[in-house]
């Protein structure tokens, strides 16, 4: 996932792929901010499917963890 203007990532970002890849990764590149509303953090969820979330700035990451926890429920 990508935080940065695509222009900033530069080549880091061609070494981080060509590392992932090596162990036959897949990567897929996925824009994200924190400025979605809950709506549209749960379609986002939705669609990418992640087997888990980790914030990494947020203010309140239990809330975080407890809304993709009951997304990942309603999901079953």
């Amino acid at each position: 996932m990508l935080s940065e203007h695509e222009g900033e990532e530069g080549a880091e970002e061609s070494v981080a792929l060509s590392w992932l890849r090596r162990p036959g990764l897949q990567p897929y590149r996925l824009r994200v901010s924190g400025h979605y509303y809950p709506h549209e953090l749960a379609k986002l969820i939705q669609l990418a499917k992640p087997k888990e979330v980790i914030p990494v700035h947020a203010e309140d990451p239990a809330f975080v963890f407890e809304f993709f926890r009951k997304l990942a429920s309603l999901a079953k």
